[in-house]
């Protein structure tokens, strides 16, 4: 018998009487087809290059055990999306709200970009009920916190939408919201899950509404995370939103004030202030006093400003105002009276003695109120 056939015998574990080959010779080989058995098993179907039956494969022992009828195996590609599949359904699963008894529409979602919650993507009622219930939150919240900041913010929001807030005051409180404390770190959160429902859409009058409301609320606080993605956003589609001269304005100087102070970009920030508000003068005086470092002009704009989006902003570059003043008073004067540097050099929401601790100054003030900046140095008799 042929080596590779005895060797394809004993790799597949074949009985050699059931071959339809018949040996006949070691010196000379003819091969004669037999006809195979009805019974016969297709396990060697792959030698038969002659055979027309195409239906059966051959199959190794190994594998024809491992496999149980009616299992079929689709692949590895499709195993990998299936386990997807299922990975994301249980996320969604886990993150899935169950509605009340009474079913009720639950208020609280999940953020789109994480897969947690599609419902406000799929329904334009779901997004106009959610900005109302944020609204709504707003308000409560502003009544138990007030600041200028906030007022101002209420205010504008007021005057653009009165028939929304005249609606979300309306509401009746959802209990399962109202449990939860409302902050300005959860109010953000809930319109950043709004926002992100929206960006998929063309804009629209809505759009308009919630970005504005998100830019409104959030630079009061400092949280550029959410003003600046929306200004952005309202910057780059002001045509489609039509955007008013004003409102333009109105978050463009956010914009440019941040950069400014926030990042220290400064051409981004001229090109904002040219593109956007040319004529704004008192927002070109306060980059040219941040690039130039002049802590005089800077600080007296800071006191004197009114609008409280333009404080909000400048505050954000007040520790490195207020240490090039440490710096170049140091290295110009010797001495000053501690009133000139209350009402002249520090902002007014700045104490010496606040100052002093702060920002690790270790000037001295004596008992007439003068500040010793630096000790003169004592000259050596001759």
């Amino acid at each position: 018998m042929d080596k590779r056939l005895k060797l394809l015998i004993n790799t597949y574990e074949l009985d050699p009487g059931t071959l339809p080959l018949n040996h006949q010779s070691n010196d000379r080989e003819t091969f004669a087809p037999q006809p195979l058995p009805k019974s016969t098993n297709c396990m060697f179907d792959s030698h038969k290059s002659n055979s027309t039956n195409n239906s059966c494969k051959y199959v190794p022992p190994h594998r024809a055990r491992s496999r149980k009828p009616g299992n079929k195996r689709n692949g590895t590609k499709n195993d990998a999306k299936m386990t997807e599949d299922e990975k994301m359904a249980k996320r969604r699963e886990r993150f899935s709200v169950k509605k009340n008894d009474n079913n009720k529409q639950s208020h609280i979602y999940g953020l789109l970009s994480r897969g947690e919650d599609t419902r406000l993507k799929e329904s334009e009622t779901l997004r106009e009920e959610y900005f109302l219930v944020i609204l709504h939150q707003f308000i409560t919240y502003t009544s138990t916190n007030t600041s200028k900041t906030l007022s101002e913010a209420f205010k504008k929001i007021k005057d653009s939408d009165p028939k929304d807030i005249e609606s979300a005051q309306s509401l009746k409180p959802d209990k399962e919201i109202e449990t939860k404390a409302v902050t300005m770190e959860s109010l953000s959160m809930s319109l950043r899950k709004l926002r992100e429902s929206l960006l998929h859409l063309s804009p629209s009058p809505f759009h308009k509404k919630v970005f504005l409301f998100s830019t409104r609320i959030s630079y009061c606080c400092g949280q550029y995370q959410t003003y600046i993605p929306s200004i952005n956003y309202l910057l780059s589609h002001k045509d489609d939103l039509v955007l008013s001269k004003s409102e333009v304005e109105e978050v463009a100087v956010i914009l440019a004030l941040h950069l400014t102070h926030f990042n220290n970009d400064m051409p981004q920030a001229i090109q904002a202030y040219f593109r956007y508000i040319p004529n704004r003068k008192d927002i070109l005086q306060i980059i040219q006093a941040w690039i130039q470092k002049d802590y005089y002009t800077w600080i007296r704009i800071y006191n004197s400003v009114e609008s409280f989006a333009v404080k909000s902003m400048m505050k954000l570059g007040l520790p490195k105002m207020i240490n090039q003043m440490i710096k170049s008073l140091s290295s110009s004067y010797f001495s000053m009276k501690k009133s000139v540097i209350q009402s002249e050099l520090l902002p007014d929401d700045l104490e010496y003695d606040d100052l002093v601790t702060v920002y690790k100054v270790n000037w001295t003030v004596d008992d007439a109120g003068l500040v010793t900046i630096r000790k003169r140095q004592s000259r050596k008799g001759r």
